[in-house]
């Protein structure tokens, strides 16, 4: 059970860069028709549609999207976007019943991610090879940095609208980001036309949430509209004495002081309670000698327990149709209370070595993008400039504390009830930095059919750790208790693309990207700084969408190289080391199309991510196979004569990953973790072709894992986790 159930109602919250406030019109009362007499024909009333198309920040009708802000900061047609992007709807969220991150990014192409035992505690992503959660650097939330800590907690899909994966280096826009690219987790927002939804789920291991969605205007003139959002779930885990607990609410509010202004205020407050799943040997997984549902804790020491809020605003106001201001606020705070005990190794009589580790910590982040945007033509060149200027201010600040604990006596037959002591040997820190950055960007469209797209940045960043070590360990480690450090560098992108008649549109591009890492990584287990990256990539891809089908068919293929990469550290899983070079390339397709009664996407990549320099030279990067295929489909039944009923199915394909490192004569590990092959199902039905009565009402089975295929993921020799099992779940919804 979650500690506390508090409900913080605030008007605030996360908000888009550059977002625009969803609009729909209003629905107004039907016409009645004339009375006639009998015989005579019947008059029906006039009935006018209207619209604006697709926003960027709204919902998408299906599972193809053809606008986005991710990729350029305004409204953009993906398919005059020269680079790699990929959205995935609140719809194709719902079908597949995505519960983290990590689930609802499973059919898009380039990204691999750890176990789910880990995404419960941190949204967790490799793009094209490279870690977007290091550092927090590369998880956004409505075009603004989010999370200061990697662990502060998952993000809550029921709480999205959408969410954008924009491959490929991109300081450009956002300053701080790992070369793999960005995901832009995108707020659900208030509309104009009212509705209303409430859901009941239940499912494997105890599972049980409900969540709602109510928005609409509030004033007769529907100048100020809202939005709440909520979710709260009790749930067991495959893993024994684990629970997957959370509460989550969003209350968000538009303002329309007049017809050029916009102010949409976002919140939300979330709290998530269960236990950390501690990474254990390969060897061990890979030869089943421990159990998957294996609780190696204490149940009364291991816990993990946050709280987190975000408060906010974004404002527009339209100066004329050329010209537009942007704004954007958010202050985000999280705190973690973080407990476990940790594999130390497995003895001969099954009794299992365990060590202790406890951690609490407090972050804070404080973001704000400034930025206008205008348009202008000169001759037969249409440009859309925009300039702006972003800050970032981060403070994260942790206590780790170790300590001793007897062993589990027996992994098949465990007794918990070993003491845990605690001992006062601090090796936490304090991190705490600012980056400012200011951007330029000109997207030309020449004759409607040449895109050319310059853009450049130049960041400042500063960075400030203090070691909470005592002073004779820093004394060993020759590093001193405070450091800082100041970074600064230009980054650009160009970008081609060339539109055709009959919806190819091939484009090439260039981009770059500047990680000071120092800022949000803090410090080695060491206790020293980490250097910045910088990172270059070169993209040739090509779309197709022939105009007015609601199909879109993308490739890319790709070369990246970053220097100064941070990785996992093998000896201690919660720190980072920095390596040298590392160079990622490869193919990605993917497949997007909405016809009718089928909602279809279909992903491959293809990946080369290795190290090029030091002690792990030519191997692979961890968690990156060679290749990845993933495809989903669902169907309405109704064309065959079963109405109300739809079916869908989802496989996705991972051939094995290497695990780098060296044994102890300095040679390269000979070990790959196993590829795998996971089913998931589903079936919905609208009891509305029943009863009108009954209109809204659905009910969905999803099966997750269908053949419980067992498996494992790893990070390294010794960061393994087992995958989840099979597990089923049945929602019960209604719509109004």
């Amino acid at each position: 059970m979650l500690l506390t159930t508090t409900i913080l109602v605030a008007a605030g919250g996360s908000v888009g860069t550059s977002a625009q406030a969803q609009t729909q019109t209003q629905a107004q009362p039907p016409a009645q028709p004339q009375q006639t007499q009998p015989g005579s024909s019947i008059v029906l009333p006039q009935i006018v549609v209207t619209g604006q198309g697709e926003s960027p920040t709204g919902p998408v009708q299906g599972f193809v999207a053809n606008t986005s802000l991710s990729a350029t900061k305004t409204n953009t047609p993906l398919i005059e976007t020269p680079q790699s992007i990929s959205v995935v709807p609140q719809d194709q969220i719902t079908a597949t019943n995505a519960e983290t991150l990590s689930q609802a990014l499973t059919y898009t192409p380039g990204i691999t991610f750890q176990s789910g035992a880990y995404s419960r505690i941190n949204d967790d992503f490799m793009i094209r090879g490279f870690n977007v959660a290091t550092g927090a650097s590369g998880m956004l939330r409505d075009g603004l940095k989010l999370q200061s800590n990697v662990y502060d907690g998952n993000q809550e899909p029921y709480g999205l609208e959408r969410i954008e994966v924009l491959r490929g280096p991109s300081s450009i826009l956002y300053g701080q980001v790992t070369p793999g690219g960005v995901v832009n987790a995108v707020s659900k927002r208030p509309t104009d036309t009212p509705f209303h939804e409430l859901n009941a789920e239940y499912g494997t291991y105890g599972r049980t949430q409900f969540s709602g969605d109510t928005s609409g205007p509030i004033d007769p003139d529907g100048k100020l509209t809202y939005r709440l959002t909520g979710l709260w779930r009790d749930s067991g885990n495959w893993v024994d004495h684990v629970p997957d607990d959370k509460l989550y609410i969003a209350p968000a509010f538009t303002l329309r002081p007049s017809d050029a202004t916009t102010i949409t205020f976002l919140s939300d407050y979330q709290e998530i309670y269960t236990r950390f799943a501690p990474p254990m040997p390969f060897t061990e997984l890979r030869e089943g000698k421990i159990p998957r549902d294996l609780f190696i804790g204490q149940k009364g020491y291991d816990k993990y327990y946050s709280q987190s809020y975000t408060l906010g605003y974004q404002l527009e106001h339209k100066f004329n149709d050329s010209l537009t201001l942007r704004n954007s606020l958010r202050y985000y705070h999280a705190e973690v209370d973080w407990n476990y005990l940790s594999y130390g190794g497995l003895k001969p009589d099954n009794s299992l070595k365990r060590g202790v580790i406890n951690r609490d910590e407090l972050s804070n982040g404080f973001t704000t993008d400034t930025s206008l945007e205008a348009k202008v033509e000169t001759g037969p060149v249409q440009h859309t400039l925009l300039a702006g200027v972003d800050t970032y201010g981060v403070g994260y600040d942790t206590n780790r504390l170790g300590g001793t604990v007897a062993d589990l006596n027996d992994i098949y037959h465990p007794v918990y009830n070993a003491k845990v002591s605690v001992n006062s040997n601090n090796t936490g820190f304090n991190n705490s930095g600012s980056q400012i950055g200011v951007y330029f960007q000109d997207q030309m469209k020449i004759y409607d059919k040449l895109v050319l797209l310059l853009g450049g940045r130049y960041d400042w960043a500063d960075a400030y750790n203090t070691s909470y070590r005592n002073q004779a360990v820093l004394d060993a480690l020759n590093v001193p208790r405070k450091q800082s450090r100041s970074d600064s560098a230009f980054t650009g992108r160009v970008g081609l693309l060339y539109l055709f008649d009959d919806g190819l549109a091939p484009y090439f591009s260039f981009s770059q990207s500047f990680d000071p890492t120092a800022l949000n990584a803090g410090i080695s287990k060491d206790g020293k700084q980490f250097e910045p990256s910088k990172a270059n990539q070169y993209e040739v891809g090509l779309r197709y969408q022939p105009p007015g089908e609601n199909f879109l068919i993308s490739g890319a293929i790709f070369r990246i190289d970053q220097d100064h990469v941070l990785m996992t550290d093998p000896e201690d899983t919660t720190y980072s080391i920095q390596t040298g070079k590392v160079r990622s390339q490869g193919i990605e397709l993917e497949a997007r199309a909405s016809l009718g009664a089928l909602n279809l996407v279909a992903a491959y990549s293809y990946t080369d991510a290795r190290t090029l320099e030091g002690q792990l030279k030519d191997q692979r990067l961890a968690l990156v196979p060679y290749h990845n295929i993933a495809v989903w489909a669902d169907y309405k039944l109704d064309g065959l004569g079963i109405k109300g009923l739809t079916v869908g199915a989802g496989l996705q394909y991972l051939s094995s990953a290497n695990i780098p490192g060296v044994d102890a004569d300095e040679r390269p590990l000979k070990e790959d973790v196993p590829g795998r092959v996971l089913v998931d199902a589903m079936v919905s039905y609208d009891f509305g072709v029943l009863d009108e009565r009954l209109t809204g009402t659905t009910l969905q089975l999803n099966a997750k894992n269908l053949f419980d295929k067992d498996y494992i993921t790893c990070v390294d020799i010794s960061g393994c986790r087992y995958g989840e099992p099979f597990t089923l779940s049945a929602t019960l919804g209604y719509k109004w």
